[in-house]
């Protein structure tokens, strides 16, 4: 795998990759499929750890639905489906 720690900080890419291989049906889950993408056909990635400053105090995240959930089993699908084909 890419062992990748963390899929939901910041993503930067650049404009052509996103235009070619962002997902925006993926809903949440937009950045985990561009990140492996962009791994996988151009084998280039830099993580940078940024400490959080403040967690949330109150209220729930919106991220936490049965349609995200859907989404995210949809992109496991897709990540094993893609791992699978490439060997």
């Amino acid at each position: 795998g890419n062992k990748i720690k963390y899929f939901n900080g910041l993503c930067v890419a650049k404009r052509i990759d996103f235009i070619k291989y962002c997902n925006p049906e993926l809903g949440f889950c937009f950045q985990a499929d561009l990140v492996t993408r962009i791994i996988n056909r151009t084998n280039n990635y830099i993580e940078i750890e940024i400490p959080v400053v403040r967690e949330r105090t109150h209220g729930r995240s919106s991220s936490l639905n049965i349609k995200n959930f859907i989404k995210f089993i949809q992109l496991i699908c897709i990540l094993s489906k893609r791992r699978l084909s490439n060997g």
